[in-house]
């Protein structure tokens, strides 16, 4: 209207041109032309009038011809009610108001009874001066009209709502099938436009997934039978991209109750899915985790009150979820560490991290292990919500760990122990030869036969070395078969008594070859014997030569004598002797078994799991 008010041709009226009007006037006009509810205005001594685009409606097919002709003319059918109303105000200058007023209009050439609220007021020259115009404003409250205004308004709203929001939203006409709405976020969701959905409703059916396609199809039915129906499907958009919807499809009656409509709303649960997804493989793998690492699993609250704990608790423990809950997890500690873990779970609360190592049950056997177990706090806004703890089985590593210490004093023994021998056999060696290289021969073969009982020391800690073997290795080197005898019960020897008894049979072995039976052709039997004694088990050994000529009786005590003689009373508690006699050397050696007798055999340590 404010293009039809600048272009009319005022100058052909008693108002004249536009330019030349009041200043008063020409505001209040742009006043009525920006309003956003139906107003007139009425112009000189005839009342001409001006309206804004809100009144358009009411002037029906009078519109535009009404603009500028005298308001009498305009409206000659509510003129005898309302004309001397308005003369009135422009006469006086005074306000009026009217409210429920009934007229009867001419609407598109038929009489149509209404009903208006309005009010005028006069406008005044130079704002107090005499009146120059009169404006109303009009509600037309005729209830068709008044219904009308509503759904129209009720439809803006649901335009405006649709069209701001994220989800889907859609009706259909039940009656044509066509659907009259949809919403622009269906170009984001989808990736198409809006508009081939438009015209035609089954090009929706493309996006659909192959694989639930039918499942979607089928439901459609439903709702046109009033059935509200929700349905999870997948779409595929034109650039390959598969998208989650939840569509609800729900029934719209109409004033009679029949159903008119099929209204929708579709939301994107993409992004949703993913990050439930993201969920569960996080879950999975934690679970995963969990159920695979051999520790003990669990959370508690602070004060140590278990809320959870893993399979393998309960497995280990026999005790159950429910059984764990609380302080029913303190069943599975050794009473004596009960205490110990209260308050190593006091310390944890002032300290921020659980240490301590207790002792658990297993259920299998009944048997109590020690467990190092650690825990560490979840915080939230600087309070401690949860412990999320491990309890690791640590028995083999504290039964390594008192090995490991049992193994440096070994090294420590077997060290000081060899260089002992070492000075003790160089010593000896020393005398009885004139030249270098017997001297050299002789120890390096006393210190050959000492190398050769470390080897079969050390294949690992605490091990026994069979007598037999310890005998033949010496002897096989030098002794025939055919020539030796070797006799007596399977015997283990332990780590001081095979050094010593190394050495000793090392020494007869050299003396038989330089002066008895190896060396003169005779024969050699050792027999050893197991006798108990008041002290327990003895081993006895007789090395006995046999030589075809008779032997001079030893001028001198040599390093074997003192072994025998000497060495095996000391080191091992036991008897030796040597004998020259005419047929050959016989030396008897006998020593109690006794395992524990070195600390190089470690013994039993620590029992494992010790049930105290």
């Amino acid at each position: 209207m404010a293009r039809r008010v600048r272009e009319f041709d005022w100058s052909s009226t008693p108002l004249g041109p536009l330019a030349d009007w009041d200043a008063e006037v020409r505001t209040v006009l742009m006043m009525v032309l920006g309003a956003p509810m139906p107003m007139n205005m009425y112009l000189g001594p005839d009342l001409r009038l001006l309206y804004n685009d809100p009144s358009c409606e009411l002037f029906g097919d009078k519109h535009p011809m009404a603009l500028g002709k005298p308001a009498r003319e305009v409206f000659p059918e509510v003129w005898e009610a309302m004309g001397g109303r308005l003369q009135r105000v422009m006469d006086e200058g005074v306000p009026l108001t009217l409210e429920d007023m009934p007229v009867a209009l001419d609407r598109d050439g038929l009489m149509r009874d209404a009903v208006f609220n309005l009010h005028s007021t006069p406008i005044l020259r130079n704002g107090e001066g005499e009146p120059i115009g009169v404006v109303t404003v009009y509600e037309e409250i005729t209830e068709p009209v008044v219904t009308q205004r509503a759904l129209r308004k009720s439809e803006e709203r649901f335009r405006q709502f649709g069209d701001a929001s994220t989800d889907v939203i859609w009706l259909i006409d039940v009656e044509t099938g066509r659907i009259e709405y949809i919403s622009p976020a269906f170009e984001a969701i989808w990736g198409t436009p809006r508009r081939a959905v438009l015209e035609d409703r089954t090009s929706w059916a493309q996006f659909l997934h192959p694989a639930d396609r039918k499942r979607v199809m089928s439901a459609m039915p439903r709702c046109s039978k009033g059935e509200t129906v929700t349905t999870d499907y997948r779409i595929v958009r034109p650039d390959g991209e598969v998208r989650h919807v939840r569509d609800t499809g729900f029934p719209i009656l109409g004033p009679d109750g029949s159903l008119v409509r099929i209204g929708g709303i579709a939301q994107d649960l993409t992004e949703r899915k993913r990050q439930q997804k993201a969920v569960e493989d996080s879950e999975r793998r934690f679970r995963t985790l969990v159920e695979g690492i051999p520790q003990l699993v669990w959370s508690a609250t602070p004060g140590g009150q278990c809320e959870w704990v893993s399979p393998q608790w309960t497995e280990y423990t026999g005790l159950s979820v429910e059984q764990s809950r609380g302080h029913g997890w303190l069943e599975a500690v050794h009473p004596d560490d009960r205490e110990e873990a209260r308050n190593d779970w006091s310390r944890a609360q002032a300290g921020g991290e659980l240490k301590g190592e207790w002792r658990f049950r297993r259920a299998s056997d009944g048997i109590y292990r020690w467990f190092q177990t650690r825990a560490t706090p979840v915080i939230e806004k600087g309070e401690i919500v949860e412990w999320l703890g491990t309890s690791t089985d640590v028995e083999d590593m504290i039964d390594l760990q008192e090995r490991q210490n049992l193994l440096l004093a070994e090294l420590q023994h077997r060290v000081r122990n060899l260089l002992a021998m070492v000075r003790s056999i160089i010593r000896q060696s020393a005398d009885g030869y004139d030249e270098v290289e017997d001297y050299v021969a002789h120890l390096t073969g006393r210190i050959d036969a000492m190398a050769r009982t470390q080897v079969m020391l050390t294949r690992k800690a605490g091990a026994a070395v069979d007598l037999e073997s310890l005998i033949r290795d010496e002897l096989a080197r030098v002794a025939e078969e055919d020539r030796l005898v070797m006799e007596g019960p399977a015997v283990e020897l332990s780590a001081k008594a095979a050094e010593v008894l190394t050495l000793a049979i090392h020494e007869l072995a050299t003396n038989s070859i330089k002066y008895g039976a190896l060396g003169c052709e005779g024969r050699l039997a050792i027999r050893w014997f197991v006798t108990r004694r008041e002290n327990g088990e003895w081993l006895e050994v007789m090395w006995k030569e046999n030589c075809p000529s008779e032997l001079a009786e030893a001028s001198r005590r040599g390093f074997g004598t003192e072994l025998i003689e000497g060495r095996v009373p000391y080191e091992l508690k036991g008897e030796g002797t040597m004998q020259v006699r005419p047929d050959g050397l016989l030396a008897e050696i006998a020593f109690p078994l006794d395992a524990g007798a070195s600390i190089l055999e470690p013994g039993p340590g620590r029992p494992q799991g010790a049930n105290e």
